[in-house]
């Protein structure tokens, strides 16, 4: 089965959560979740198992929400081929916190969350260099540290890190935040970065493991 047809239940489920937010939204949801591999990489490596807490920095329009949502419900359908062949079960999203500094996608993510989703579902306009993160057990960034420069790039993974810490220290005393990320051989560039409370080494969306060092201070996104 080709990689589009066995993410199609995935992408359709995802992409319906924006038909009341605009044309626009629709047809973005339908295009990026579709060519962009991180989404598939997250699900198909586990990247997120067993988190039901996720902080989303640089948002959008809450595309990440979307896609988990969808993949509990797929995984859940007893439609033929409504979940991919070998991937393993996907995060139980129980809370979501998207930030992001663009007004018109957080009005977009609003809209598509506005009704119960099953999951609680918090959408704020806010800079991710200074906006509180409160507590979550993961942490996702995605098409954003590019963005940044070396300076703001630095403070927010290391806000990360350490809020990571902060919150495995109170389930799991002495766990360490782990952060992995990937560089995508895209046009833009982007980078990728999945950050989770309580385990030593991270997982690339490659599928390799890698230490909490894997993302050199010395090398910023570009």
């Amino acid at each position: 089965m080709s990689r589009t047809r066995a993410l199609a239940p995935l992408i359709d489920t995802a992409s319906g959560y924006y038909r009341g937010a605009g044309h626009f939204a629709w047809h973005w949801a339908r295009g990026k979740l579709g060519a962009d591999p991180a989404f598939a990489a997250i699900l198909a490596r586990g990247l997120l198992s067993g988190r039901s807490r996720i902080l989303d920095l640089g948002c959008g329009q809450g595309l990440l929400a979307a896609w988990l949502l969808a993949a509990r419900a797929c995984h859940a359908s007893d439609a033929p081929r409504a979940w991919p062949h070998g991937w393993p079960q996907p995060p139980w999203l129980r809370q979501y916190t998207g930030v992001d500094i663009n007004p018109r996608e957080v009005a977009r993510a609003r809209h598509a969350f506005a009704l119960d989703p099953g999951a609680e579902v918090q959408i704020v306009h806010g800079d991710i260099r200074d906006v509180d993160y409160g507590t979550a057990d993961a942490v996702v960034i995605l098409d954003v540290l590019h963005y940044l420069d070396y300076p703001a790039q630095e403070r927010v993974l290391h806000r990360v890190s350490t809020g990571c810490c902060c919150c495995a220290s109170q389930t799991r005393p002495g766990a360490r935040a782990s952060r992995s990320a990937r560089r995508w051989t895209t046009p833009w560039r982007s980078c990728a970065t999945v950050a989770g409370c309580g385990s030593s080494a991270g997982r690339c969306a490659s599928g390799s493991s890698c230490s909490p060092d894997a993302v050199s201070a010395r090398t910023p996104c570009r």
